[in-house]
């Protein structure tokens, strides 16, 4: 989406700044939604690391040091698979934490495309618009709110009759602003249902001459 054009201005009910951003192009609309920094969680699971590192090294350095045990080598074999499967986890949690965003595009010519991820690795999922229905938040289509990167999001959306979401995160005012948005987009978009009349003569048509 081109990255000249105006933002979608709107004040907040309560005067605090947006924490996502909604901005109009003419190629649609694309809404930035930032994760929710947790310092606190960062600091905790850096220090895990630390420790995580060194039970690492002391894993790897034990089943590659010659004379072990064959039993020996395969329990650590498996603990540090584990172990380091562990750490790519919180690094995950880490990354998501510091650089995190999901991002949302409402594209003129009826398509939606939802991204989310850090850096290059980032997911992305395109759907038509005339696959989209029953926009609401979450919480009222008989799911809870999100709260990380694991999480579904506080906007649900079906698609083909598949639930889908966006939004981690997002608080009452902000899960609101992108449900309008949504639906605003969709209807605007959504094919016309034919008229009566054009319906029976695609009917008529559609029956065989008989002599």
């Amino acid at each position: 989406m081109k990255a000249t054009e105006l933002d979608i201005g709107r004040e907040r009910r309560d005067g605090v700044p947006w924490r996502i951003t909604v901005r109009k192009t003419a190629d649609g609309i694309g809404v930035y939604n930032p994760t929710r920094r947790k310092f606190g969680l960062v600091v905790f699971m850096l220090v895990w690391l630390c420790g995580w590192s060194a039970g690492e090294w002391f894993a790897l350095s034990e089943i590659l040091r010659p004379g072990t045990p064959l039993a020996i080598d395969l329990f650590l074999l498996v603990w540090a698979t584990a172990w380091t499967l562990g750490g790519l986890a919180v690094l995950a949690v880490v990354a998501w934490n510091l650089v995190g965003v999901e991002k949302l595009f409402l594209i003129e010519g009826g398509g939606i495309v939802v991204e989310r991820g850090f850096g290059r690795l980032t997911r992305r999922k395109v759907y038509r618009v005339d696959q989209v229905g029953d926009i609401g938040f979450a919480h009222q289509l008989g799911t809870h709110r999100a709260q990380g990167i694991l999480s579904g999001g506080a906007v649900r959306f079906f698609v083909d009759g598949k639930p889908q979401s966006f939004g981690i995160e997002l608080d009452e005012e902000e899960t609101g602003r992108v449900v309008s948005l949504m639906r605003d987009f969709v209807e605007r978009h959504r094919p016309a249902p034919a008229a009566d009349g054009e319906a029976d003569a695609q009917d008529g048509a559609s029956q065989p001459v008989r002599s």
